[in-house]
């Protein structure tokens, strides 16, 4: 993401035209196991409105989003938003920065943070610091920041500001707060996710590119993710036992949410149309309203 000033700009595929056209490749359908095969139907959108609605055979509904309407589906308002789970954490935070900074939904300043460790983001202005007028200053120069403490490996640590005081001179605090080795599904151990004080939105990332894989090779934490699911290291990973293990993440507390958020899940890595029918069996298993996103094609759909 490189990060600009105040700058109008327009935000790629925001046109009717870009809306309109298929968010898929045309390349065959992802050969992933399937254990069910889903027969949809073509339903007219709301009036007025230019985006289509697929309705699922067996309830679910499928609606696509402007692209530009990520930050709202996903609750993000002024002060802290964490982001956990896996499979595009990062892509997730530095969209949702540069959505946040556009000329539609001009920003006070986005920084970009930890709980936890993450890696710099590329192109982006990194302050080590702790001092908030110098992290003011920054954020005068730049709408979008990294904030973090340097350590091993190039890597960043919690920042030494506490986040509320981060959060009184940036209009969005956005904060990663887990890891997952880069693998598309994890669970979580006891002394995770670190969700900071005062989060306003929460939202669990799980990649789907990790369906159809198997759990030793796809998931991590898969001792945890067994015992949570049931199963055994060389079972598949399916949609309906990902919605199971998190479901019981969310419900068990394994996954803390803050007094008054209302969690999202975003599922990432929708590539072809076989891959939004398995993100509608996620959807059906886990029982409560899910995102889905294809980030180089900009897409997004909310699957009820």
């Amino acid at each position: 993401m490189k990060a600009h000033g105040n700058a109008c700009r327009q935000v790629p595929g925001a046109s009717n035209d870009d809306q309109h056209r298929s968010p898929f490749p045309a390349r065959p359908r992802a050969t992933i196991a399937r254990t069910q095969q889903c027969t949809r139907r073509r339903a007219s959108g709301p009036a007025g409105s230019p985006y289509p609605v697929d309705v699922f055979m067996g309830g679910s509904m499928v609606e696509q989003l402007s692209f530009e309407a990520l930050p709202e589906a996903l609750g993000i308002e002024r002060g802290i938003a964490a982001v956990v789970g896996s499979g595009g954490k990062t892509t997730t935070l530095s969209t949702l920065a540069r959505l946040l900074t556009s000329c539609d939904q001009p920003s006070q300043g986005v920084v970009l943070t930890t709980s936890t460790h993450i890696r710099p983001f590329p192109s982006t202005p990194l302050y080590t610091g702790d001092r908030v007028d110098e992290l003011a200053q920054a954020l005068r120069l730049q709408s979008v920041v990294c904030c973090g403490t340097p350590v091993e490996d190039g890597k960043l640590a919690a920042p030494s500001l506490p986040l509320d005081k981060i959060a009184a001179v940036a209009e969005h605090v956005l904060v990663e707060a887990d890891g997952s080795r880069g693998l598309p599904i994890k669970a979580h151990a006891p002394h995770e996710p670190v969700i900071p004080r005062h989060t306003r939105s929460l939202t669990v990332v799980v990649g789907l590119d990790g369906f159809g894989g198997t759990i030793a090779a796809d998931v991590h934490r898969p001792e945890r993710f067994c015992a949570l699911g049931e199963a055994r290291p060389d079972d598949a990973v399916t949609p309906e036992l990902v919605a199971r293990v998190l479901s019981r993440e969310l419900e068990g507390g394994a996954i803390p949410i803050p007094a008054g958020v209302t969690p999202h899940v975003l599922l990432t890595h929708v590539e072809t149309p076989g891959d939004l029918e398995d993100a509608q069996r996620f959807q059906a298993s886990l029982g409560r309203e899910v995102l889905a996103v294809n980030y180089p094609r900009e897409a997004l759909w909310r699957i009820s």
